[in-house]
């Protein structure tokens, strides 16, 4: 009952993760990879069954991640409470915007490269490049270095 809130009746309202969760999931993932057994075990479950789970997972990891905070941003009022609350509203909307986009189509042309048979080799050494890539950024000052430590906090 430690991992439950409950109203005032008495009633579960939710429950909350906590750490065993998340190792036991990668447990099972794991031991799927590695024996035949749970392999077999699984042929049992519809496919449509595995595949909503694995849409649950990435969508609850999902929340908390800032690009995808800015970018649900991008589809809400600006006048909006929510909008106004968010770390990066001391920022100009228009920067905020652009580098939202820019992230965006970074992320899909490293999607890509990745799943390029010529030069998905090359992804991890493209995501090792990327602090050089932002130092470059702000030594040029196309961000400033302020804007930055806003986007980072």
């Amino acid at each position: 009952r430690s991992l439950l809130i409950t109203n005032e009746d008495g009633s579960i309202k939710r429950t909350l993760e906590n750490r065993v969760s998340g190792a036991a999931i990668h447990a099972m993932i794991g031991a799927c990879v590695l024996f035949s057994a749970p392999r077999t075990l699984l042929s049992y479950i519809p496919l449509p069954v595995l595949s909503g789970v694995f849409l649950y997972l990435g969508f609850t990891s999902l929340q908390g991640l800032e690009l995808w905070d800015r970018t649900l941003g991008l589809f809400r009022d600006a006048s909006s409470a929510i909008a106004k609350s968010k770390r990066w509203s001391g920022l100009d909307a228009k920067f905020t915007t652009g580098l939202t986009v820019v992230q965006i189509a970074c992320v899909l042309l490293m999607m890509k490269v990745t799943k390029s048979s010529r030069f998905g080799v090359i992804s991890p050494l493209i995501i090792a490049l990327l602090p050089l890539v932002r130092r470059v950024l702000i030594r040029s000052r196309l961000i400033p270095k302020p804007a930055m430590d806003v986007l980072d906090s």
